[in-house]
């Protein structure tokens, strides 16, 4: 837990779920998604506000996680490894594009590049893990043996929970009265 790369991990991820339900509150009166005393336009300005100001710390948040990794790995991400550089550097890109978006309050642009960034940061989290596994593990070490049981639990598990969710869905909207005391 004295990892120097903690802190500023944490923080990435919590300020970035932050922006998210901000965008997600703008979508939410964008798309009329919840009947709320409050107006769409407040909601929708409250949420862009909160993502533009979230993803600004988020921006402060991922230099700062960088420059807090190991010198071994860091390098790798700053010209040691082309993939590992690019993915980075296309990472930036879209956060400042997202922020511009933001704070231009442009709804569904800023969703697709949040989208489009949320896959590029999972995969930039993927290389740290690698890298930092890479001098005691390698994924080639691992032997590989096939099970079907598990798989099998999974997609009863998941049909029955699709099944579910359709007659809970076919429930509630085969309710029009709204409840009132």
């Amino acid at each position: 837990l004295v990892a120097p790369s903690l802190l500023p991990r944490y923080l990435h991820f919590v300020i970035g779920a932050v922006a998210i339900a901000g965008l997600y509150l703008a979508f939410i009166g964008h798309f009329n998604l919840i009947k709320s005393r409050i107006d769409r336009p407040t909601l929708i300005a409250k949420g862009m506000t909160y993502f533009t100001l979230a993803t600004g710390l988020q921006i402060l948040a991922g230099i700062w996680f960088l420059f807090a990794l190991p010198q071994p790995i860091r390098d790798q991400f700053l010209g040691g490894n082309t993939y590992a550089t690019l993915l980075l550097i296309s990472g930036v890109l879209l956060a400042l594009v997202a922020l511009y978006n933001g704070h231009q309050r442009r709804l569904v642009a800023t969703g697709i590049t949040a989208l489009l960034l949320l896959v590029v940061m999972i995969l930039l989290r993927d290389l740290v893990r690698v890298f930092s596994l890479q001098p005691y593990f390698q994924l080639s070490d691992l032997t590989v043996q096939t099970e079907y049981s598990p798989l099998i639990f999974f997609l009863a598990v998941f049909v029955i929970g699709l099944t579910l969710i359709g007659y809970l869905l076919k429930l509630a909207f085969s309710c029009r009265k709204e409840v009132t005391k």
